[in-house]
């Protein structure tokens, strides 16, 4: 199988952001960690991301683009935040599409540059878009299974609410009319901040997902779209996950196809995926995860297709 191609950005200059400007907990003592060593703490986090990148490579199972690390950008390292990708395939034609974020942090606003430019590169007649609403990669989650994105939003995504949410639920309507596939929209809340926090779809269409502290509407949402509309037993594709394993980034894997890379620190989990026919490997990724993210953070992929109906016309006069 060809590998996918995967945006990667080096941690060169990662760091934790000072209390004062933390937009969670898990910032706050990352901070704390980076400031007992500065130079120990870049140093580590340049070997946990180079591992699963050389992981990815040498298993031939993506082909890295790398996003130039400038040194104002410390959480670009994150590239799953900075724009969301898909390529539709409807009967023999196939097109790629790339959204673009908004972010309600202006430090992070050169990241979108970032990836518009990366992206573009590429020269495969990609369509790309800039999302005119508040919207964080981390928030969205394709379901090749169920043909559906997952997405996370808050009522009112600003810069100072970025602890409960970092995305406009009109992001996703934007999102779903450029690419032709609908949503499942669940409203983010501290400490699960992203979707990614708590949710991650797996290759074979598992959901692992951390009820603990969920809505009553997002429970019911995650249930109707995810077993009942697609006729899947729960009992076959829900994992559910602890707040204690969810704050051990579970949810924060990164599949690729019967693959799994995962942060280490959940080895039930890791245990669940192995018995379901995963090759799973797991990373240690405590200095990178104190900026908030872990190894589905890290990667964002661009060549991930999804097949819609024949019947159906390509969205913005794409033929």
């Amino acid at each position: 199988m060809k590998p996918l191609r995967i945006l990667a950005s080096s941690p060169t200059s990662f760091h934790p952001p000072l209390p004062e400007f933390a937009a969670n907990l898990f910032e706050i003592e990352g901070r704390a960690l980076y400031e007992q060593d500065p130079e120990g703490f870049r140093k580590a986090c340049l070997e946990e991301h180079s591992a699963q990148i050389d992981f990815l490579k040498n298993r031939r199972l993506a082909d890295i683009v790398y996003i130039p690390q400038q040194h104002d950008t410390p959480d670009s390292v994150f590239t799953r935040d900075g724009s969301i990708s898909v390529v539709i395939r409807q009967g023999k034609n196939t097109k790629p599409i790339s959204i673009i974020a908004k972010f309600t942090n202006p430090a992070r606003h050169r990241e979108s540059d970032m990836h518009r430019e990366a992206l573009t590169a590429l020269n495969d007649n990609r369509v790309i878009h800039q999302s005119p609403y508040a919207l964080e990669g981390g928030d969205i989650q394709l379901d090749r299974t169920r043909k559906i994105f997952w997405g996370g939003y808050h009522p009112n995504p600003t810069a100072q609410a970025a602890h409960e949410g970092r995305t406009s639920l009109d992001a996703h309507s934007f999102i779903s009319e450029k690419t032709g596939i609908p949503f499942a929209s669940l409203q983010t809340w501290s400490p699960r901040y992203h979707l990614d926090t708590f949710l991650g779809v797996a290759p074979k269409g598992e959901l692992v997902v951390c009820f603990a502290g969920m809505s009553k509407a997002n429970r019911d949402a995650i249930m109707v779209e995810g077993f009942e509309k697609p006729n899947m037993d729960p009992k076959d594709f829900l994992i559910e996950v602890s707040a204690e394993e969810a704050d051990r980034f579970a949810t924060n894997f990164l599949g690729v196809n019967g693959n799994i890379i995962m942060p280490q620190g959940n080895p039930r989990l890791a245990g669940i995926f192995s018995e379901r026919g995963y090759d799973v490997d797991q990373f240690p990724m405590r200095y990178i995860s104190a900026g908030g993210g872990s190894s589905h953070c890290s990667f964002n992929d661009i060549d991930t297709e999804i097949v819609l109906d024949d019947e159906l016309t390509f969205v913005n006069g794409m033929a």
